[in-house]
Formats: structure tokens, sequence, C-alpha cells
């Protein structure tokens, strides 16, 4: 075996060191042995925590599957209870929403919807774009937009101050409105 052949050759070569060399030789192998648990436990505890995780991950994944049911039957009847003739095209919401915005007087740039198909609704995204307007007037507007459309949801509301005028904010809003497919 190899290391029969090493111990005849370690043993003289240890033992013919003189008392210094063994001290310093010991020390050196004791700090390398500590510097491999250290890494060796490093390596443990970031298996330990992505192990949490993979936990953490499937307990969520069984919790939806067991919530499907309950779920998709909730899904059924917020369907149903849709009122159709409520719900406006993707034109209409352009059209309303671009009103809005003159009868506030507002700076603002209004982009072409993008759309997102899916069973039997369709999701339309607005973005708007408004610039140099104060804060409790954007906040009216908002509001506006909650009441006059019960189907058009505020997504994404980013405020930014005016760089020549602190006190006016620019806003940059995401609009999603649902259409049912007729």
């Amino acid at each position: 075996m190899n290391l029969k052949k090493t111990g005849k050759v370690a043993r003289p070569l240890f033992l013919g060191m003189s008392l210094r060399e063994k001290v310093l030789l010991i020390l050196i192998l004791i700090v390398g042995a500590g510097f491999w648990a250290s890494s060796l436990s490093g390596r443990f505890d970031q298996f330990s925590s992505h192990l949490k995780g993979l936990w953490a991950i499937d307990r969520n994944q069984r919790s939806i599957l067991d919530e499907k049911e309950v779920t998709e039957v909730a899904f059924a009847a917020s369907l149903a209870s849709l009122n159709e003739d409520e719900l406006p095209n993707q034109n209409e919401v352009f059209g309303k929403i671009d009103t809005l915005i003159k009868q506030f007087g507002l700076e603002g740039r209004l982009d072409a919807p993008k759309r997102r198909v899916r069973d039997a609704l369709s999701f339309n995204t607005y973005n708007l774009r408004i610039n140099n307007t104060e804060y409790d007037f954007l906040m009216k507007f908002t509001q506006a937009i909650n009441e006059q459309f019960p189907y058009v949801n505020l997504d994404d509301l980013q405020i930014v101050p005016d760089r020549r005028n602190p006190r006016l904010l620019n806003a940059s809003l995401r609009l999603r409105a649902i259409e049912f497919k007729k």
C-alpha cells in the first residue's frame, strides 16, 4: 500500500527534525486544518440555507396545489358575476382616459395599449406619462380613474420630482383594463 510507503518515509523524516521544526510543522498543519474546517462550515451553512429555501418553495407550491380547486371555483364565480355590458373595449378605455386627461388639463402622453389575451378575457395595459403636476392634483386624477373606471386597475405609479421645479412632479402610471371577449 502507498500508505505504508508514506509512513516509512515520513517517520524517519519527522524523527530527524529538530524540536523547532516539529513545532512549526504541527502549527502549519493546525492552521491548514483550521482553514479547511472554516471552508467546510461555510459550504455547509450555504447548503443548509439553500435547503431551507427549497423547503419553503415546496411548502408554498403544496399550499397552492391544495387551494387550486377553491381558487378555480372562486375564479369561475367572479367570471360569472362580471357584467359584460359594463366592460369597455380597448378603444373605449383609451378614449375615456384621454378625455379624463383633457378634463384635468394635464400635460401627458398616453401610449397605445398592449394586449394580453387569456381564455375569455383580454388584459389591456396603458402607459401614461404626466409631466409637471402637483401632488394633490395627481392624487385627484388617480381617484377619478378609480371612480370612473371600475374595471381599470392602477397597476403601477412612479413619481419623480421635476428637475427645474421640485414642487412639480412627473408621474408614470401603468393602467390595466379587463376586456371580455364576446
